[in-house]
């Protein structure tokens, strides 16, 4: 069952597997560094202490970011934006 799984599966080069997983690791790490800086501005700024829900959200914002900044240095931007456009198709009202 997994072999016909992996049958099915398109072949991908290994070098751009190992430059995805480059790109991810990556962004996970700036986001988490970005966004406490952002956070620790709004709090010296804005005199505004942020509860967890709202880190965790400002931390998805940065991501998405960064993974578009990060593909463009890694000539990746292509393909993410047609799975963010795939992604925006499911959750768009079908006008039916």
């Amino acid at each position: 069952m997994f072999k016909r799984r992996l049958q099915k599966i398109p072949q991908v080069p290994k070098a751009r597997i190992v430059k995805f997983l480059i790109i991810f690791s990556v962004t996970g790490t700036s986001s988490i560094f970005v966004s406490d800086i952002a956070a620790a501005y709004i709090h010296q700024g804005l005199a505004y202490e942020m509860n967890t829900v709202q880190q965790l959200v400002l931390i998805s914002i940065v991501y998405q970011f960064l993974l578009i900044f990060f593909c463009f240095i890694f000539g990746e931007l292509g393909y993410v934006m047609q799975k963010f456009r795939k992604i925006k198709g499911l959750f768009q009202r079908s006008k039916t």
